[in-house]
């Protein structure tokens, strides 16, 4: 049924993920100099056809022959959030018909929305990119998958004629910020009749569900998943050890965005490998390339997206790039860390980072703490939000502040509030770290 649906939206998917299949095995040297031909052709592509680089590469004196690698991708600017809200017209390709485009927008959740355009053939390799991915852990396109998505531009589409497409690729779903006791009983009994091969979710609404399931020692007779995928948030070591349990499954990471769709992947040998066909990821600090191992700020380039190509483009996120082949064959680059976005990083008054992966390093040793959500206004100072199990005594709060000023130094004021609840993002996402300073210094 998924080709015929293809076929009627003029899509390409299942010949692209069959390209992947094969081109995952390709030689890392084979990799890189298709990813510079694809940079050729985008980058000649917004020099002809996009305002906003005509401009920009016009007024720098850059032509698309100056790219001759992939090095050459620091000759321009990075393109920010900013740019996008100023100029989103500019970068639209005059050369495409606004009916082959497909709108799109961000959820908002750290600032105003961001809309984007993607043509059909981008959409078709995010796709792919996806089922290739999928295709690592035994899934196969049409195996009954299960949603527990917060987005709510997802929930309308699948309550309108785009469900059409959500139903017969045997998908569910189920509305992630809408998650109560109610509801998740309703959810477990949903799961417990339909048996869906694929679950798939936010970390932090798969980890209120697995929590409800082993708090009610719900169980699934002899079924269970076969992959449990974390997306959107970092996902703990704690939180993937309480949802591997709680539905016997293993968990995979997904990293994506909706501006650039996905861009890394875990397999089962666990490396996050970079969907490197479609696209280029860069790590900076200051604007300038990172040291081999160091932690930036990274930087996109779509090589497939011509209604509206980002090229360099700052997707608000921190990680490092791996260096090291993975055991499990397949040749395409690592993304050794990701530390969440931006905004998720605690600046320390002597210039020390502490991405949003610590904190829940830290707090996994209180056993009063239930929730956290730590907030930096200032560079000195931290806004801890606690939601506990049992209050804890200033004793006991002492001794959290104590440690804690270890990592962030004596001159960061730290105060804690004890609240009932730490409120959801509009599309469902708990934020660990919010941090108002960090952006200064990446």
């Amino acid at each position: 049924m998924y080709p015929l649906l293809q076929v009627v939206r003029g899509r390409t998917t299942l010949r692209i993920e069959r390209e992947l299949r094969s081109s995952e095995q390709w030689a890392p040297e084979r990799i890189a100099q298709l990813q510079c031909q694809k940079l050729q052709r985008i980058v000649a592509h917004a020099y002809t056809n996009v305002p906003y680089y005509q401009h920009l590469m016009r007024q720098r004196g850059f032509r698309p022959e100056d790219i001759g690698s992939l090095e050459d991708l620091q000759k321009l600017p990075i393109l920010t959030k900013a740019d996008i809200r100023s100029h989103r017209e500019a970068l639209v390709a005059l050369n495409m018909p606004m009916k082959h485009m497909v709108p799109g927008r961000t959820g908002g959740s750290t600032g105003e929305p961001l809309q984007f355009y993607h043509d059909g053939a981008a959409l078709s390799a995010v796709r792919a990119a996806k089922y290739r991915a999928l295709g690592w852990w035994g899934i196969e396109l049409g195996d009954p998958e299960v949603m527990i998505w917060g987005s709510p531009i997802d929930i309308k589409r699948a309550d309108t004629i785009h469900g059409i497409g959500t139903r017969l690729l045997n998908r569910r779903i189920l509305p992630a910020f809408r998650l109560s006791e109610e509801s998740m009983l309703t959810y477990a009994r949903m799961l417990a009749n339909w048996r869906p091969k694929l679950i798939y979710g936010y970390a932090s609404s798969l980890t209120l569900m697995g929590r409800f399931l082993m708090q009610n020692n719900s169980t699934f007779g002899d079924w269970h998943p076969a992959l449990v995928v974390s997306t959107t948030e970092v996902l703990t070591p704690q939180n993937r050890e309480l949802i591997q349990q709680a539905f016997r499954s293993p968990v995979a990471d997904e990293y994506g965005s909706r501006e650039a769709g996905i861009l890394a992947f875990q397999c089962p040998h666990g490396s996050m490998h970079i969907a490197a066909e479609n696209l280029i990821i860069e790590t900076v600090r200051g604007g300038k390339p990172c040291a081999q191992g160091e932690l930036g700020e990274l930087v996109v380039t779509d090589l497939n997206n011509k209604a509206m190509p980002l090229i360099r483009y700052a997707i608000g996120d921190v990680g490092v790039l791996g260096t090291r082949a993975c055991s499990c064959g397949r040749n395409l680059p690592v993304l050794e860390s990701l530390g969440g976005r931006v905004n998720d990083i605690v600046v320390t008054p002597d210039g020390t980072l502490l991405t949003g992966s610590f904190f829940p390093h830290f707090f996994k040793d209180y056993a009063f703490v239930r929730q956290f959500q730590v907030r930096q206004p200032v560079l000195n100072r931290l806004e801890v939000l606690l939601t506990t199990y049992s209050e804890p005594s200033e004793a006991e709060l002492a001794q959290v502040r104590v440690a804690l000023q270890r990592f962030v130094t004596s001159e960061m004021a730290i105060s804690f509030k004890l609240v009932d609840d730490i409120p959801l993002t509009p599309a469902g996402k708990l934020r660990h770290v919010l941090s108002d300073v960090s952006a200064e210094f990446l």
